[in-house]
């Protein structure tokens, strides 16, 4: 599995699955003994996590390969374009590889 694809399925399961699970769970009224217990409504979010991360990678969501493509070809079409060139930040030059004063990083 590509990066860009990885990377597509954690922001789609984070921004969307995620929310819409945990709406599912807070809004859950069923009576006892169905009722969630102490340890349901304590590590729900956690379950929430997770359950959205799986459902994003086994369901082949369209976003998700849309997002997935467009990461890959932005990062071809920077990979093409160089490395950035150094910019003066109020009045010092500082190259985003070398930091202020030609410091490593």
């Amino acid at each position: 599995m590509s990066s860009a694809r990885a990377a597509a399925e954690q922001f789609v399961a984070i921004s969307l699955v995620q929310p819409i699970l945990a709406n599912l769970r807070e809004t859950n009224r069923t009576a006892a003994p169905f009722a969630p217990g102490t340890g349901e409504r304590q590590f729900g979010a956690m379950m929430d996590a997770e359950v959205s991360l799986r459902i994003a990678r086994a369901s082949r969501f369209p976003l998700v390969d849309r997002l997935a493509s467009d990461l890959l070809r932005r990062s071809r079409s920077t990979a093409d374009a160089g490395p950035p060139a150094a910019r003066p930040v109020g009045g010092i030059e500082i190259d985003l590889f070398t930091g202020p004063g030609g410091i490593s990083q």
